[in-house]
């Protein structure tokens, strides 16, 4: 019925044009759905990276436990093998205490040693505080802020999500994140290669609707000519 009263070619760009949307409207939900599974999939990778640092940080307690290792030697290697742990070329871990002081980290070094609980994003928000509820609260979670990214020139905090978890025995707060940018970064690269994919399968598209018109218009044409030359009473 929609298609009643326009002309054939008409009918054909409006077929095109459906599919076009049409495809560019999945894509979108495609693109969107992927994006969304892809924080996921690098949130539980932060978390069992954590986890994984915690077992380092519950193995030399254990030392200490056993009583091959002092309290302060304990700690101390625990930082120091934190410190030097690496994923993902960059990222890495942080330790930070109950009160909230920073015990480790491997970039802010200035931060070592010092009361960060007055230290805040660019929003306002104060970030070690913020870990300090969760962790006494739940014992881990997820904590949304901003910070540096690690070897950024101009220091600018960007998004980031980062997962904490609480080592009560030492009052230790164990910390890892992920930046939005990165993420973006790989859903970017992503979008890129489907609208590259589906720009070529649309200029197929256009390409073959437009050869088909063009033979209808030829076949068309070949009747009227040939209706005119019978109606003037050409039978050859």
């Amino acid at each position: 019925m929609m298609f009643r009263g326009l002309r054939i070619s008409h009918k054909l760009a409006l077929l095109v044009a459906i599919v076009v949307v049409t495809m560019l409207t999945a894509s979108t939900l495609n693109l969107l759905s992927y994006r969304a599974d892809l924080v996921e999939s690098r949130r539980l990778k932060t978390k069992n990276l954590v986890e994984a640092a915690h077992s380092v940080v519950a193995h030399f307690h254990q030392r200490e436990q056993d009583g091959t290792m002092t309290r302060e030697a304990a700690q101390t290697a625990a930082l120091a093998a934190l410190e030097a742990m690496r994923y993902e070329g960059k990222e890495y871990f942080w330790v930070n205490d109950n009160r909230p002081v920073m015990l480790m980290h491997p970039y802010a070094k200035k931060l070592q040693g010092a009361d960060v609980s007055d230290f805040a994003d660019p929003t306002g928000k104060k970030l070690f505080l913020a870990f300090v509820e969760l962790a006494r609260r739940d014992g881990a979670g997820f904590v949304d802020y901003s910070w540096p990214p690690p070897g950024k020139p101009d220091g600018t905090p960007e998004p980031k999500i980062s997962y904490v978890q609480a080592f009560a025995p030492w009052g230790w707060i164990v910390g890892s994140g992920i930046y939005v940018s990165d993420v973006d970064a790989a859903f970017m690269q992503k979008a890129t290669r489907t609208l590259m994919a589906e720009g070529l399968i649309l200029i197929v598209i256009l390409a073959c609707a437009m050869l088909i018109s063009r033979g209808i218009k030829r076949a068309l044409n070949d009747v009227t000519q040939a209706t005119r030359r019978l109606a003037a009473g050409d039978t050859h």
